[in-house]
Parts: structure tokens; C-alpha cells; sequence
């Protein structure tokens, strides 16, 4: 009798019942794709059960050599006996722990045989599975605030339950800097039914702190029940400037001039270019007269061959209030090999 040893405990079970049965026309793909499918599941760490009934309708015996799961670490398939006789029946017993996973998910049970006909027998389980709780964003991708400001996002906290397990909305939301998040009123969660499960949701609201650091901040915000279950959401958010160039470094080689281009944006409205400069600018590059959004500067710049490592910068002044420069880095590369002519 073959066994594949996974991992789990046995907290739910599911009594469907699905033949796998050996068709004589047609032999050769009597056991292909048996799947059987699980109804709505609420996915809290538990492990499902399924009986998969094999049953021989030909007249000779056909051994089963060995049994496997697609996914031994959270699955496990049992045969009550490995010889399927002629006209008989057994059962291959499988387990799933779907943990916390949502969506529709399968595994798969593979059984060899000697039998020349279907040398394999697949089993498949799917399961439409829902998580106890989550949160919805009501935002897509990361939020950006600008340096100094502070911003809110809004999200939903569902949590659902069926007639045995699961538990209603949180009662209490925690939150600590730079995250600040409290429950939307109404205080009373919206409550819908969907496929025999209870869905319970609440709005919640989270300010984001001001940052002058420019990059990935990021925060927590706890959810705690009455029975004491606490959860943890992470939320993140990007600082950015207010007024960027792009590109945001210069690739120069010593001893060749070049022009480059640098596109200056500003979020927070129009400026205007007060001046350019840095240690490699070959004259004063001109400036546009006008405030803009978006601004086009061309760079002429020449580095010496004998220009030292350090990290110089092309330094922009602005007239914005609350970004009035930025600085473009300049990388160098060593100049280029002379030919020799021989």
C-alpha cells in the first residue's frame, strides 16, 4: 500500500464521494482528470478530507504501486489497499491543509499501476477558498505622498464565518506612528451571505504621517476581537519630492564632451529655473523665462582627464518654496584607451 506522508492537523472534513471508475471503450483514459470540487471552503488553517472511490469494472485484477501528492507539504494521500480486484472497489483517502490561502486552488493525487491501459490514475481537488479575514485596499499600488505632507488611505476589514467556524468583524484597531488608524462610522459592520458564508466588513481610515526622508515608509495597524484574536495589517507608502529631475544621474567619461538632457518636473505647480551649475558645466546653460511644470534643459559639460573620484553634482535652484534646489549626480568612467599606431 503506498502512502505519501505530508504535513497537517485535522480540523474539517468533507464527506463528497467521487468514482473514479475504469470504462472498458475506453481504457486508456478511464482515470484521466477525476477532480472533484469542494464547496465554498473558509480557509483558516484547517485541513480538508475527501474520499475518492476507485472502483474495477474489468475482469482482472490491476495492483496499485504507488501513491503521491503534488504538494507533500501540505497534502497527503492514503489507499486502503493497494490491489483494486476484478469487479471490486477500494478508497484512496486524501488530506489538504489549505491554510490561509484564498482563491480557487487545486492539488493533485497521482496513483501509479501496472495496469497497461491507465498507468496512472489523477485525482484532482479544488476548493474556492476564503479567508477568515482580510483587508481590501481601496487604493491600487503603492500611495505617494509628496516630502512634508500627510496623506490618508481608506481600506476594508472583512472577516466571515460559517455555521462551525470564523468570527465577526474586529472590535478594537490599534495603530502607532507614523500610522494612525481608526474605524469609519457607521460603527455597524456591512453583513452579506455569499455561498452559505456570513461576510461582515468594516471601513477603516489610516492618516499618514508628514516625512521629510525621501523613500519607503511603512507601518502596522492591529486589529483585536473581543476573544482576544489579534491580526496585524502592514501598510506602505513612497515619500517622494516635489520637484524631480530625470534622469537622476549623469554618465560621464573623462576627456569627452557631452550633452545631456534633464527633464525637471514639479507636483506641487509651476516653477522656475533660478540657475544651473556644477564643476563640469562647459559655459552657463540657458534657463527658460517662464514657471512650468515640466522643464527641458540641455547640459553641455566636459570632465578633465585628471578630475578626481568624488562625487561632484549638477546643483538646479528652483524658486519652489518647499523644494527650492535639487542635485543630479554625476558618475564617472575613465576616459577611453588611445590607439597606438604601430
Amino acid at each position: 500500500m503506498g502512502v505519501a506522508v505530508g504535513c497537517g492537523e485535522s480540523s474539517g472534513t468533507d464527506e463528497g464521494l467521487l468514482l473514479a471508475r475504469l470504462d472498458r471503450s475506453r481504457a486508456a483514459r478511464s482515470f484521466a482528470s477525476q477532480a472533484h470540487q469542494l464547496p465554498a471552503t473558509l480557509a483558516h488553517g484547517q485541513t480538508v478530507r475527501h474520499r475518492f472511490a476507485l472502483t474495477n469494472p474489468t475482469d482482472r485484477t490491476i495492483r496499485l504501486r504507488r501513491a503521491e501528492a503534488s504538494k507533500p507539504c501540505c497534502s497527503s494521500i492514503h489507499l486502503e489497499s493497494d490491489v483494486l480486484a476484478a469487479g471490486g472497489s477500494t478508497a484512496a483517502e486524501v488530506e489538504w491543509r489549505v491554510g490561509r490561502a484564498t482563491g480557487r486552488k487545486a492539488t493533485v493525487f497521482t496513483i501509479e499501476t501496472d495496469s497497461a491501459d491507465d498507468p496512472t490514475i489523477v485525482l484532482k481537488l479544488i476548493a474556492d477558498l476564503r479567508a477568515d479575514w482580510e483587508v481590501s485596499p481601496a487604493y491600487a499600488g503603492v500611495p505617494r505622498l509628496r516630502v512634508g505632507e500627510a496623506g490618508e488611505v481608506r481600506m476594508t476589514v472583512v472577516s466571515r464565518r460559517d455555521a462551525a467556524e470564523g468570527s465577526g468583524p474586529p472590535d478594537e484597531i490599534e495603530s502607532a506612528a507614523p500610522v494612525h488608524a481608526r474605524f469609519v462610522e457607521p460603527a455597524r459592520p456591512a453583513v452579506a451571505v455569499v455561498e452559505g458564508i456570513r461576510e461582515e466588513s468594516r471601513e477603516v481610515a489610516a492618516t499618514l504621517e508628514p516625512s521629510n526622508a525621501i523613500g519607503v515608509r511603512r507601518g502596522t495597524i492591529g486589529f483585536r476581537w473581543k476573544d482576544g484574536r489579534r491580526e496585524a495589517w502592514d501598510v506602505s507608502w513612497e515619500v517622494v519630492p516635489h520637484v524631480q529631475a530625470h534622469p537622476s544621474a549623469l554618465f560621464l567619461r573623462r576627456g569627452e564632451p557631452a550633452t545631456r538632457s534633464v527633464t525637471v518636473r514639479s507636483a506641487g505647480g509651476p516653477i522656475r529655473i533660478l540657475g544651473v551649475t556644477g564643476p563640469f558645466l562647459a559655459g552657463r546653460p540657458p534657463t527658460p523665462d517662464v514657471a512650468s511644470d515640466v522643464h527641458e534643459l540641455s547640459l553641455n559639460l566636459l570632465v578633465p582627464l585628471d578630475a578626481d573620484d568624488a562625487a561632484p553634482v549638477v546643483h538646479i535652484a528652483t524658486d519652489s518654496e518647499r523644494q527650492p534646489s535639487l542635485d543630479v549626480s554625476v558618475v564617472l568612467a575613465p576616459a577611453r584607451e588611445k590607439e597606438v599606431d604601430r
